[in-house]
């Protein structure tokens, strides 16, 4: 489909009156950053809700996030287009696993397999600004899975740098969970902000994430649970977060302008959209 942008005329970029620099345009801008996106993200029904919702402005910090996987995916959008310049992984308890198993290797990979290598759980965690784990997605019983998982969450934990568990709603992490471990959620408890966010979008989908994995039905957790009750968003101090109220979103523009809050970059001055995600799904 040809590009109509009545602005740069499909180029990509335009010329500033004002100083003759070649200015990156908001189609080209738009292009660029979604094509970075994982599909199952770009594909994402987004609600001016998620736009505005505090939970965007919390990129520096650590949190554990229930809500339903669909608004997950739109939040993670809107991350991906605001914050373009963050080196952002979306990872799970599975691939940990796997990771620590050795799937990931170079080894396992072979010499001429051109996508991601990781060779240690460290190479997983280890650089991104920013690291969404999604729990709850081994089907299997690993004995292993809550250190592999404590492990990880631990290398961002020490290292001061912002971490995302997310736990779904319709398949949430307690304590029937593979990865769970009492030791585990004491840690998440003492480092992380937990919240709940009541779910926005309403749909019947049969679509499953990417990181489950096929398995016979757990074991329904036990009503007298350790696992204390999650905090609403509403009732907690985030909800006035800073960095969102800094950043005032218009309702006029449409989901992807609103979701860009940063200025144009001249031409050649950014860096390059592969370090959004180096997942290649």
């Amino acid at each position: 489909m040809k590009n109509s942008c009545g602005k740069c005329g499909g180029q990509g970029d335009f010329e500033d009156k004002k100083t003759g620099k070649l200015i990156e345009c908001e189609c080209q801008f738009i292009r660029r950053i979604a094509a970075s996106m994982p599909p199952y993200i770009r594909r994402a029904e987004v609600k001016s809700d998620h736009i505005l919702h505090p939970v965007v402005g919390m990129v520096n910090r650590s949190i554990f996030i229930r809500s339903s996987w669909q608004d997950m995916k739109a939040f993670l959008k809107v991350v991906m287009f605001k914050y373009n310049q963050k080196f952002i992984r979306i990872t799970s308890d599975l691939e940990i696993k796997n990771v620590f198993l050795g799937g990931s290797s170079r080894r396992a990979k072979g010499e001429d397999f051109s996508g991601d290598v990781f060779n240690n759980v460290q190479d997983l965690m280890q650089d991104p600004d920013l690291v969404i784990i999604e729990l709850n997605k081994i089907g299997y019983a690993n004995k292993a899975a809550a250190g592999n998982l404590r492990e990880a969450i631990d290398i961002r934990v020490s290292k001061d740098k912002a971490t995302w568990l997310f736990s779904d709603h319709s398949n949430p992490f307690t304590e029937s969970s593979v990865a769970f471990s009492n030791h585990v959620w004491d840690y998440i408890i003492e480092y992380f902000k937990i919240i709940d966010i009541p779910r926005m979008i309403h749909v019947k989908s049969s679509v499953v994430s990417p990181f489950a994995e096929v398995s016979s039905p757990k074991e329904k957790p036990s009503k007298e649970s350790s696992i204390p009750e999650i905090v609403p968003l509403k009732e907690s101090n985030d909800s006035l977060d800073p960095e969102v109220i800094d950043n005032p979103v218009s309702s006029s523009l449409s989901v992807y302008e609103r979701a860009y809050s940063g200025e144009r970059k001249t031409k050649g001055n950014f860096k390059t959209s592969s370090r959004l995600n180096k997942r290649n799904r």
